[in-house]
């Protein structure tokens, strides 16, 4: 009887170390990925096989579980002719395919709408991904990144907005006409934030745009403004 109580008493102290060790996993995971690991990959993979059940009706999937790309935080499905991953983008969860963004650039002439009356500054990048039960119909966002002239003076909030406003809404306006764009984000890192904050610190507004909808510039000015 002692040998049993003292068995039990062992297994529960075992199970109870187990589940402290693996908690701080399982909270980052939730955390980071939205959710649980197990049920994660098998929901991710779900959404990637019927995405492509419409996009790609020859492909199989290779398993029925998902990887994760740690680095890239996001999920990743091998098929017989290509591999899909699905990530999160500003709580929308998107499957991106790379062929067909590709071809979908090309189609609509992206990069020549961007590059039409020179060459943006910062970094511009355009990007379309599908919902897993849509995968007709493209999710494009549009997310530009820049930063002040070494030297210039820090600017006001409302002085910075409007220096967003001007930036986003110049290459909005060049791609805006080929395809709707379903989100917008502009990013503005200024020198100085460098020196007085001990690093970087990017300034950033986002904005959904609904169907039918253009972005104008009292969006930028009046959405609420991350910094990071």
């Amino acid at each position: 009887m002692k040998k049993r109580s003292g068995g039990a008493l062992f297994t529960v102290v075992a199970v109870l170390f187990a589940v402290i060790l693996i908690a701080p996993f399982l909270i980052y995971a939730v955390l980071r990925m939205g959710w649980p690991p197990l049920i994660g990959n098998l929901t991710a993979a779900q959404a990637m096989r019927s995405y492509a059940a419409g996009a790609h009706p020859e492909w199989e999937a290779k398993s029925v579980w998902a990887g994760y790309n740690l680095v890239n935080d996001e999920y990743f499905l091998d098929f017989t002719y290509g591999t899909l991953t699905y990530d999160r983008n500003n709580g929308l969860w998107l499957v991106r395919d790379e062929r067909r963004e590709n071809a979908l650039r090309s189609d609509l002439g992206v990069g020549w709408r961007l590059k039409e009356g020179g060459e943006p500054s910062g970094d511009v990048r355009w990007s379309a991904g599908w919902r897993s039960g849509d995968s007709e119909t493209p999710y494009i966002t549009l997310r530009a990144d820049f930063r002040s002239g070494q030297g210039d003076p820090v600017p006001t909030e409302e002085e910075m907005r409007a220096l967003m406003a001007d930036h986003i809404l110049e290459i909005y306006n060049r791609v805006a006409p080929a395809a709707a764009v379903d989100q917008v984000s502009v990013f503005y890192f200024h020198h100085a934030a460098d020196h007085e904050k001990g690093g970087i610190q990017w300034n950033s507004v986002t904005v959904d745009l609904p169907e039918g909808t253009a972005l104008t510039r009292e969006q930028i000015l009046t959405a609420p403004l991350k910094t990071s």
